[in-house]
């Protein structure tokens, strides 16, 4: 589960994925899921600031997004959030293979 604005210095998320991983499914925590009617995330890094863009989804008391694993090679990325085109929030993780 993602929490915003936690940095990767701070202990953000680190998602260890298998080889032969074909989506990572990401679960961000939200104060209200239900306060807009649709959601967008942006995934990117420093290099590469949109490598995949897509919509989130209401699952219980947060988002869930799936973002194809083709599109993560290891390294430093923030999603960004957004509702009804508001920014929202910004999550960092890291992604690392086995």
């Amino acid at each position: 589960m993602l929490e915003p604005n936690v940095t990767r210095s701070e202990g953000g998320t680190r998602l260890t994925l298998p080889a032969g991983t074909t989506s990572v499914r990401l679960q961000l925590v939200v104060p209200n899921p239900a306060a807009h009617q649709s959601y967008r995330v942006s995934v990117g890094t420093a290099e590469r600031p949109a490598v995949w863009q897509g919509p989130a989804s209401p699952a219980d008391s947060s988002l869930v997004t799936d973002v194809p694993a083709a599109v993560l090679s290891p390294g430093d990325y923030t999603l960004e959030l957004e509702g009804d085109g508001e920014a929202l929030a910004t999550y960092s993780f890291r992604i690392t293979t086995k």
